[in-house]
């Protein structure tokens, strides 16, 4: 089912690679002692449920490539994600690595942070627990590497999927074409290209150096994206490379142990961060139009009800985004228990009639 999504079947994919440019990677084996180009990383918190099929996506490419370090971070899962990962450990010896804390800690960027920190390779790339890699991935970052040696970030498209695989669209359809690579020189002007879509983690290859080089940065109101504002702030003044070949496969999740905390993520931390980003606020701005279309931030603006006692007390910090109306739904959502109901039938009836 994961190849018939990703549309490339194991007798096709020596074909593709030649194709790209990339067999020399797939017959190279790997060379113990050898410096690692990228180092690919799965942050986990009790992802049984899903972690095996992204693990197997990487740990098979890892076979037959070199200079790779792959590393599972488990945040103190109390499900069977160990369990799960010591039974690919002896499918796969030596290719995957797993480490896990002692004690859990609710705030997913301190485990990506660590995580980070743990590994060595001169490319960093973190990966969804419920995500997974193309089976051509690994091959072509390493020859995009390569390519373009002076780049610090490069971000690629993706297949989001149902949960079980069973359905797929393209992420980015502006241009369907394989081999189309676009060069921004600065974030500004890659942000303005795609201000959604580059806040996924699993679509994100950058250069160690640029990481390591906002170490000091205050991330402290960039709730959720810590690791983005690392991220951004690093290659700020940079080239950026985006890549319309869809490298990966996001799932989406059923339940998630960060999905409280959701609203605050979107709304608070990410709309900092684009403020902040740009001196002129034109990213911002940006940010803004595109939460107004298709009535996104209403749909964000639902969510609040998970977690009342959570955004009543950030409640300042959310409404530094809204405008008067906005601000309204914000008080109604948290304070009048049943208007939740009215503004989801809004809001339903709204997108059947095309409003929203």
């Amino acid at each position: 089912r994961y190849l018939a999504v990703t549309g490339v079947q194991t007798c096709a994919l020596p074909i593709l690679l030649n194709y790209l440019g990339l067999m020399q990677y797939t017959k190279t084996k790997k060379e113990s002692g050898s410096n690692y180009r990228i180092s690919i990383i799965i942050p986990t918190f009790n992802g049984g449920q899903w972690i095996e099929s992204g693990v197997r996506s990487i740990a098979e490419q890892l076979k037959d490539i070199p200079y790779v370090e792959f590393l599972v971070r488990d945040n103190a899962s109390t499900d069977n994600t160990y369990e799960i990962i010591q039974t690919l450990q002896l499918e796969y010896p030596s290719v995957i690595k797993y480490d896990r804390r002692e004690t859990n800690t609710p705030y997913l960027d301190q485990n990506f942070c660590e995580a980070i920190n743990m590994t060595s390779g001169e490319y960093i790339l973190l990966v969804g627990d419920d995500d997974a890699l193309m089976p051509y991935s690994v091959s072509y970052l390493l020859h995009l590497i390569e390519k373009y040696p002076s780049t610090e970030l490069f971000y690629f498209n993706r297949l989001v999927a149902n949960y079980d695989f069973s359905r797929a669209y393209l992420r980015d359809k502006r241009k369907i074409d394989p081999v189309s690579v676009n060069v921004y020189q600065n974030v500004s002007e890659f942000l303005s290209d795609h201000i959604n879509g580059p806040d996924f983690i699993t679509v994100n290859l950058i250069k160690r150096e640029a990481y390591n080089r906002t170490s000091g940065l205050d991330v402290s109101k960039y709730y959720g994206y810590n690791w983005y504002a690392r991220y951004l702030f690093g290659v700020q003044n940079s080239s950026i490379v985006a890549i319309q070949l869809p490298l990966a496969i996001q799932r989406l999740p059923q339940k998630r142990s960060w999905g409280k905390q959701s609203v605050l993520y979107a709304l608070v931390g990410l709309s900092n961060l684009l403020q902040d980003i740009d001196t002129q606020r034109t990213i911002y701005r940006v940010w803004m139009d595109y939460l107004h279309q298709k009535g996104r931030l209403y749909i964000t603006l639902s969510g609040l009800t998970h977690n009342r006692p959570l955004y009543k007390q950030k409640y300042r910090e959310i409404t530094k985004h809204l405008n008067k109306k906005e601000t309204l739904i914000l008080w109604l959502l948290l304070y009048v228990p049943h208007f939740k109901y009215v503004f989801s039938s809004v809001l339903i009836i709204s997108k059947k009639i095309n409003l929203i």
